[in-house]
């Protein structure tokens, strides 16, 4: 049996030891060739050169991270994930299958300010209207998920399109008609335009009084200049509610005059297609507005990449309020519809933003007839709005529009790989949209009270009432679809619940009195109040009461019925909506006793 003396014990230390340096000094060594050594290691390994021993080193394992530096971890991973929330400027259609979150394009440069403060700021869009979220019920009529989640068909929005296109009616042909044209009633016809419609899409000069009346002077010839002042008569015959034959008149001889509009490359062609679209708006016709506000945004792109250098700032001007009209009124006809995508997001980076214009009452000297007097000018006229303000509410609701594009994405991806409410991303979205109220020009500032007093608020203010309550609606919502999808009751999703129906509730109230001054968007208020009362009435009706609605619920969604019984006759879709909303209600009533 051999002895362990003292001396073994020293030597086999010293040999281990020595082992130990110089496995470590072989690590070290590694790690001075590719430069990620510190003083103390460097100095080590000069040690080993100079002793002559060989360099090498056993990896020693890290220790395992504290419960407090894994908290540190997790909370930096978060904050990486709303960072790259607000910054990311990629598509909202493309998941990636790692991405906790859906990732919304957002702000990107600084503010830009207008009258009392309005924030506008540029951003990169995806060209969709709504995020591509696989399989998740976002609250629109195209939406397959959504129609399946509520009861209805799959296909409702291809049927709506369907009976829309069956409606379509040939132009009939008459030149008599040309006859008819009774100038003092072009000039009536002017002044109720400036009055009901201008407002919405304020994108003609000025001074384009005068240029209407030399226009329509005589029996105008077929040209862009003409028929957009002939579609112009036509909106503001319409406006008036008048009855008698000359409505149809200038909408007809406006029509008459297409082709003229669609060889034409400018500035006016573009007007005047514009306007056509929303003349189909009035009549609530979507598809045929679709059609022609597809052919502006054509043309108005072509003229925004070619010969900018050439324009005058006068026509850069217009040209540019022509594309944030187009931008606004494609958005909302292709929410619900599944229609041609005109890439007319694609430019928003690079045309600028419709600017302040000064008030001026200019007046023409040559009046269609000497016992009328010249309406005031498109700056001055109109509405109780100044021209300021009207030219602020156009900048509201292109910020506006831009909120709403990303509204439907407080949704993250869970570990399953399926879609569930963020409420991390609603709480920024729901910021932003706050941010937007707070810096409203005092006379663009509606009221949010619950009891406020609507009846003679003034449409654009219902308007951008009735989209932030459309938009709080839709930031909310995928916490109600998680809950009827799932079962889950969190508290964030009862919170997020109790937001949904109060925001509901006030957007059917304004959307009651909305649609009786809103011409131009009354179809997608209807098709948008449609949707959003069906999601409604499917959460009273939850087998498994996750979910509480409100007492007033159905008081809320009572209010939606009587604006279909006055609006939907002569839209077949709206008509379509209106049977199937009422089939839903009659439902409910069996089962609720409401």
């Amino acid at each position: 049996m051999k002895m362990t003396t003292l001396a073994d014990t020293t030597a086999s230390t010293a040999s281990s030891t020595s082992e130990t340096n110089t496995k470590r000094c072989k690590r070290a060594s590694e790690q001075v060739d590719n430069g990620q050594i510190s003083q103390q290691r460097r100095r080590t390994v000069l040690a080993c050169d100079r002793h002559e021993v060989e360099c090498i080193y056993r990896e020693v394992e890290e220790p395992p991270p504290t419960s407090l530096e894994l908290d540190v971890a997790s909370i930096k991973e978060r904050l990486d994930s709303i960072e790259y929330l607000l910054a990311n400027q990629q598509s909202l259609g493309h998941v990636e299958a790692s991405a906790e979150f859906l990732r919304p394009a957002t702000f990107t440069a600084a503010p830009i300010t207008c009258g009392e403060g309005l924030l506008l700021r540029k951003s990169t869009y995806d060209t969709n209207e709504l995020p591509n979220i696989p399989g998740f019920p976002l609250m629109v009529i195209r939406n397959k998920a959504f129609m399946d989640l509520v009861g209805l068909s799959q296909n409702l929005a291809a049927n709506l399109a369907t009976l829309e296109r069956s409606a379509i009616r040939d132009i009939e042909f008459d030149g008599d008609r040309y006859d008819s044209l009774k100038q003092h009633k072009a000039l009536v016809a002017l002044s109720k335009f400036l009055d009901a419609i201008h407002s919405w899409y304020p994108i003609l000069a000025p001074d384009y009084s005068t240029r209407y009346v030399e226009v329509l002077y005589d029996i105008p010839s077929p040209s862009a200049a003409a028929c957009l002042a002939l579609i112009v008569a036509a909106l503001g015959s319409f406006s008036s509610g008048s009855e008698e034959p000359q409505v149809d008149t200038y909408g007809r001889m406006a029509l008459d005059m297409v082709s003229c509009v669609i060889t034409q490359s400018s500035i006016t062609a573009v007007q005047a297609l514009v306007y056509i679209a929303v003349y189909y708006c009035c009549l609530c016709r979507p598809l045929e507005a679709f059609e022609f506000i597809s052919i502006a945004s054509f043309k108005a792109q072509n003229l925004l990449q070619r010969n900018q250098s050439l324009m005058h700032d006068q026509d850069h001007e217009l040209l540019g309020r022509a594309y944030w009209a187009i931008l606004l009124i494609e958005n909302e006809l292709r929410v619900q519809f599944e229609l041609l995508d005109t890439g007319v997001w694609n430019l928003d980076e690079v045309v600028m933003l419709p600017s302040l214009r000064s008030t001026a009452d200019t007046r023409s000297t040559r009046p269609l007839t000497k016992s009328q007097p010249l309406p005031p000018s498109m700056s001055s006229a109109g509405s109780d709005l100044g021209s300021a303000d009207v030219d602020a509410y156009f900048l509201a609701e292109i910020a506006m529009r831009r909120i709403s594009h990303r509204c439907a994405s407080s949704v993250r991806k869970k570990p399953s790989g399926d879609f569930g409410y963020a409420p991390i991303i609603a709480s920024e979205l729901t910021h932003q949209l706050e941010e937007w109220y707070e810096h409203l020009p005092a006379t663009l500032r509606f009221s949010r009270a619950a009891d406020a007093n609507l009846q003679n608020t003034s449409g654009l203010l219902l308007f951008l009432r009735t989209q932030y309550y459309s938009c709080m609606t839709s930031i909310h919502w995928p916490a109600i679809a998680e809950a009827l999808q799932t079962g889950n009751s969190t508290y964030e999703v009862r919170t997020a619940s109790e937001r949904f129906f109060e925001a509901y509730h006030n957007f059917m109230i304004s959307v009651s009195f909305c649609v009786n001054v809103c011409l131009v968007n009354r179809w997608t208020l209807l098709a948008s109040s449609f949707s959003f009362t069906m999601a409604a009435l499917r959460a009273t009706k939850d087998p498994t009461p996750v979910i509480t609605a409100p007492a007033n619920i159905y008081e809320s969604i009572s209010l939606i019925m009587p604006c279909f019984e006055r609006f939907a006759r002569g839209s077949p879709s709206l008509t379509h909506l209106h049977t199937l909303l009422g089939e839903q209600l009659q439902g409910a009533r069996g089962v609720t006793g409401m």
